[in-house]
């Protein structure tokens, strides 16, 4: 039922990683929509509802900022958070911004200990931060928080 829904979701995907994220900057929409596409997806993936919030309503959205920086603290929250084997999930998205500063916050629920990968990870993470170190050296923050049950990441790019 919903193949056609997955494949426009995908072609967007597609379009913005091939002509978009391959530029130095992109617009803060642009990211905002791949990163609504890939919500979408997961959300059809998953075989049950979650709590999923993603606020943009306190940021410009004509800001210019390095593409594909939010998108790896939303894929780690699906890699170690949600799951269809467990009954809460939950996952919150929050932008602010103007053109001095950027504020993203991800927070997520964990999934229990008897269903994570017990492979080391973190290359995302450690991905995300170098990127941030060539595009935002010296003018970037990023926060992470991790409990048995929740984790969270703020991200602050300094735009000025």
């Amino acid at each position: 039922d919903q193949a056609t829904a997955v494949i426009v979701k995908l072609s967007h995907i597609m379009r913005y990683m091939i002509y978009e994220a391959n530029k130095p900057t992109v617009r803060l929409q642009q990211e905002i929509d791949y990163i609504r596409d890939y919500l979408d997806l997961e959300a059809i993936r998953l075989n049950r509802r979650f709590d999923l919030q993603f606020h943009t309503g306190q940021v410009d959205t004509n800001l210019d900022i390095a593409p594909l920086l939010i998108i790896p603290l939303v894929e780690n929250a699906f890699k170690h958070g949600i799951s269809d084997q467990q009954e809460e999930n939950w996952l919150h998205i929050k932008l602010e911004g103007n053109a001095q500063r950027l504020s993203v916050q991800v927070s997520n629920s964990l999934k229990p200990v008897a269903l994570r990968n017990q492979a080391p990870s973190g290359l995302g993470l450690d991905n995300l931060r170098r990127r941030l170190e060539l595009s935002y050296p010296g003018r970037h923050r990023l926060d992470i928080q991790s409990s048995a049950t929740e984790f969270s990441a703020a991200l602050t790019l300094d735009l000025s």
